[in-house]
């Protein structure tokens, strides 16, 4: 989960039985921290983009992470049961700091 720019949280999907890990098909969740790698994706993707509210999601690779896909308005659910981070009110307080 992504605010201007900054990582805010990140949750890690895993299913025992798909390759899918979606966690409305029963997929497994957990928090992690972003690596440095990803940060580092995050950053240039921003730099270009300049997004408010967006989820981007990786998959691993042998040569590190794979860019799956940038999600505008990201749903919260998997973040809200892997930790205490309200991303409303931390968009909220993003709109009010910027005006947008």
């Amino acid at each position: 989960y992504v605010i201007g720019g900054e990582i805010v949280a990140c949750v890690l999907r895993e299913s025992e039985t798909s390759f899918k890990s979606n966690f409305s098909l029963g997929g497994k969740v957990c928090a992690v921290q972003a690596d440095g790698e990803q940060k580092k994706i995050v950053q240039k993707l921003y730099e270009k983009l300049r997004f408010d509210y967006v989820g981007v999601d990786f998959l691993p690779s042998e040569n590190g992470y794979v860019l799956n896909e940038i999600e505008d308005a990201a749903g919260a659910r998997m973040l809200y049961e892997t930790s205490d981070v309200d991303i409303v009110e931390l968009f909220i307080d993003h709109i009010i700091k910027t005006g947008r």
